[in-house]
């Protein structure tokens, strides 16, 4: 059976007056839907750095054991592109790719049947 659903992944600075971003996950599928935030202190150098995002490009095909989905990828030096389309399909093989930023968080997630 097919099933049908989606992920979003998000970050917001949560408050001017501190230093906290907020980074939100929510998946639905089918009837069903989860939620999660969690916030992170201490970042305040974010705030001066430009950002990148992307997300996994694979379309129609079977996602099984485990993925990264997404990416958001922060640099204070302003040169930055996205992730490769390789670096999705072998994190392990692309680690250096990540040397070219000063933050990164990705989201991975493990699929069973």
């Amino acid at each position: 059976m097919e099933e049908n659903g989606s992920i979003i992944f998000a970050t917001s600075k949560a408050d001017d007056s501190r230093m906290q971003h907020t980074f939100n996950i929510g998946i639905s599928s089918n009837d069903s839907m989860a939620s999660i935030s969690h916030i992170e202190t201490n970042l305040d150098d974010l705030d001066a750095m430009s950002s990148v995002w992307d997300n996994i490009q694979e379309e129609n095909n079977s996602i099984e054991g485990e993925v990264l989905l997404a990416s958001i990828c922060y640099s204070s030096d302003g040169r930055m592109s996205s992730l490769t389309t390789d670096f999705y399909k072998d994190v392990d093989g692309h680690m250096n790719e990540l040397e070219d930023y000063d933050v990164v968080y990705l989201l991975k997630a493990e699929f069973n049947k």
